[in-house]
């Protein structure tokens, strides 16, 4: 366990350690020897699940400040930080079963530019639950449609809108085949990405809930289709008379993207292993279909002089249609022995 000494808050009256207008933390990186995080090992930490742990800005004068906000801080990206409910969560795709830490990395930038990075370590004791594997992208949303300009010289009429975007269609989820078995007190997780042929290898001490991610990725959004133009007022320059010109139509909506199929996962439980069952949970749905963009306003006519005819409005842009859910992947999970030696 990491010593906790005694620390300065960053609260609002600290004379020396923050702005009384700004909730920014003014401390300039000059003075700070460097950062640490503060966290019990003997606390359950494990990937993918939130363990207490804060950020600790040492300075040079042995004082210790929690860092409190997460603005312009930053952190590698296999560790996240939760400010409000002072917690992080490791990620990682280990690939071997001795590695127990995590090297992170920490940087804080101060108003003047200067950054201060520093590097920390994490031990994990792998006695918590674990959610592993990935869902597959969402689908990008299409782009809205530019509006129509107001009538100009060459033309009275206000311009149509362009229609929107396509949404594209969620990434599929990938297959996996995961192998679990116990030695001790430990659950051994092989885990094979069979789509883009990778491996991970996780630990768990104790039963714990174990998720599997295979889901499809959602479809994106259509874009809204841009709204008509405005029409040109009638006038009367000299002996021509100009007619009030029609508001442009409507952009269309985009069409949604469908949602991805969720992967394939087969799981193979060594029979000294079945009592993980219980807490297996496989989540390999399909993605959500994205939703149609919207068609957009048709354009106001121009306004006619005295004895002038109405013109005419935009017509509406039609909305897109909406995209197609994505299919769910399959599921086999069996009970059968295997020589665990293969996958260490």
């Amino acid at each position: 366990m990491k010593s906790t000494l005694t620390r300065i808050t960053l609260l609002l009256g600290s004379i020396l350690l923050i702005a009384s207008c700004s909730s920014y933390q003014k401390i300039d990186v000059e003075n700070i020897q460097k950062l640490y995080i503060d966290y019990n090992s003997s606390d359950p930490i494990n990937y993918s699940t939130p363990f207490k742990a804060e950020v600790v800005m040492k300075m040079y004068t042995n004082e210790e400040v929690v860092l409190s906000k997460s603005k312009n801080f930053t952190s590698s990206q296999n560790i996240s930080f939760d400010f409000i409910s002072k917690k992080a969560t490791l990620y990682g795709i280990p690939t071997t079963f001795e590695k127990d830490v995590e090297v992170v990395t920490l940087s804080l930038t101060d108003k003047y530019g200067k950054t201060i990075t520093t590097s920390d370590t994490i031990r994990m004791n792998f006695n918590a639950s674990l959610s592993i594997g990935f869902s597959g992208d969402k689908g990008a949303k299409g782009n809205n449609g530019g509006s129509g300009v107001s009538g100009g010289w060459l033309s009275r009429d206000g311009k149509a809108g362009d229609s929107g975007l396509n949404g594209a269609n969620g990434q599929n989820g990938d297959n996996y085949e995961i192998h679990i078995w116990m030695e001790g007190d430990f659950y051994y997780i092989h885990m094979k990405n069979t789509t883009e042929n990778w491996t991970a290898k996780y630990k768990m001490q104790g039963t714990h809930a174990l998720v599997m991610n295979a889901q499809g990725g959602n479809g994106g959004e259509g874009g809204s289709g841009g709204s008509g133009g405005t029409g040109k007022d009638g006038e009367i320059k000299g002996t021509t008379t100009k007619l009030p010109g029609n508001g442009g139509n409507g952009g269309n909506g985009g069409n949604a993207g469908n949602g991805g199929r969720g992967g394939d996962v087969q799981v193979i439980i060594n029979p000294n292993a079945e009592s993980i069952k219980p807490y297996l949970e496989i989540r390999n749905g399909g993605g959500i279909a994205g939703n149609a963009g919207s068609g957009g306003s048709g354009g106001q006519p121009g306004k006619p002089l005295n004895g002038q005819s109405q013109a005419k409005s935009g017509s509406n842009g039609l909305n897109g249609m909406n995209g197609l859910s994505g299919m769910a992947g399959t599921v086999n999970v069996e009970t059968s022995p295997f020589d665990p030696t293969m996958y260490k």
